[in-house]
């Protein structure tokens, strides 16, 4: 029943707080920064916002919340965005995790936050980004995100292409072998038998 949100895209980098009572939102102090694509936990009056993307580059801001107000916080060592989503830690002890440093530009590096000033961490094992994250700065862990490369229009177009290949390879097959039976079959009654398995097979072939 208390729950905050701040940053995003609408449709240009946004510095909005809004606050959450259980039922409904209201509005909170406004980010110093305005920006999209950043980490951030905490609770309602002890939040941290850090990183992001603000046209034309990543950032390495961070912001301390206190319910009511932004205050600007310790920079991160690393400039970047859409790191590992989800709260691991609080205000004044949180972990950063991988994300990208600029379109393309994949990062495995890990942040860890004192309240004060950010350290170096231990690199993740995979090259991903938008991965979902929960736990404690010291008991932390990482599942999903996205692999470089990993493109949803040009996967799905794959598959289109495929499928289609193996259709029209499938039909043009039983078109000819239909042909070819068919010179062999004198009686009208397996002749209709046969057509109908073949039109079951074709449509089971596409």
């Amino acid at each position: 029943n208390a729950g905050l949100l701040f940053g995003g895209y609408t449709p240009s980098a946004a510095a909005n707080t809004e606050e959450y009572d259980g039922s409904t939102y209201t509005n909170g102090g406004a980010l110093i920064s305005g920006r999209y694509a950043l980490g951030g936990g905490g609770t309602q009056n002890a939040a941290i916002a850090f990183n992001g993307f603000l046209a034309p580059a990543a950032r390495n801001v961070t912001e301390e919340y206190n319910g009511s107000s932004w205050a600007t916080g310790g920079s991160t060592i690393n400039s970047k965005y859409a790191a590992a989503s989800g709260d691991m830690g609080t205000q004044n002890s949180i972990l950063q995790v991988a994300g990208l440093a600029s379109p393309g530009n994949f990062v495995t590096t890990t942040e860890e936050y004192d309240g004060t000033s950010w350290s170096t961490g231990t690199n993740t094992v995979n090259v991903q980004w938008h991965r979902a994250a929960s736990g404690t700065a010291d008991a932390a862990i990482l599942s999903g995100g996205n692999y470089p490369g990993e493109n949803f229009v040009n996967f799905t177009t794959q598959i289109i292409i495929l499928a289609l290949i193996v259709s029209v390879t499938s039909i043009t097959l039983w078109t000819f072998m239909g042909k070819f039976i068919r010179k062999f079959a004198t009686n009208q009654k397996y002749i209709n038998y046969f057509n109908y398995v073949m039109s079951l097979l074709l449509l089971i072939s596409i």
